[in-house]
């Protein structure tokens, strides 16, 4: 059953980040991809679960275009209820799928237990690792699966971090969480 007050939140934080100026959206996204390419986990990762951002989420396109070489760069594919993992090439390997979601073409990635680092979208985050996401469940569910090892790392603008956040016992909390302080 639905939370009303994850729904409240998540207009809150809409509003908040509709009301960013695109400028101020570009100097937070480039901090923070200043912030993971120079992170010691990313740095030490060779299999990385990022994603390709919407336009209210931090741009992830310097990460994508700088690391799809030196590192196996996966990102999620929306397949019926849950996300299917895909390697990231290039951007000419790219279809926009449910929701609007670039998504990466070609064969699914099985191996999740070989992820290291994931660096996870959400449209609230607590400074200690709480997560509010869009309302589907998705990463919780990807999350919570046995095999998923890899530290998770909240990825955010400074305008989502929240005191506190309604929590409930499937819902997946951050090792960490970065945004431009």
């Amino acid at each position: 059953m639905p939370h009303p007050e994850k729904a409240q939140l998540r207009k809150l934080i809409k509003q908040r980040i509709s009301l960013l100026p695109e400028e101020e959206k570009e100097k937070q996204s480039l901090l923070l991809c200043r912030q993971i390419a120079e992170h010691p986990r990313f740095v030490a990762s060779d299999v990385v679960l990022l994603y390709a951002s919407l336009p209210d989420e931090p741009d992830t396109t310097t990460l994508l275009r700088d690391f799809a070489q030196s590192k196996t760069i996966l990102l999620p594919v929306v397949q019926d209820n849950d996300i299917i993992l895909r390697r990231f090439k290039d951007f000419s390997h790219i279809e926009t799928g449910r929701f609007g979601i670039n998504e990466p073409t070609g064969l699914e990635y099985k191996d999740i237990s070989h992820i290291q680092l994931a660096i996870i979208p959400g449209r609230a985050f607590t400074k200690d690792g709480y997560r509010l996401g869009r309302g589907g469940g998705y990463y919780d569910r990807l999350l919570s699966h046995p095999d998923f090892k890899a530290f998770k790392i909240g990825y955010c603008f400074k305008q989502q971090i929240v005191p506190t956040l309604p929590v409930e016992p499937h819902d997946i909390q951050m090792q960490e969480v970065i945004f431009p302080n």
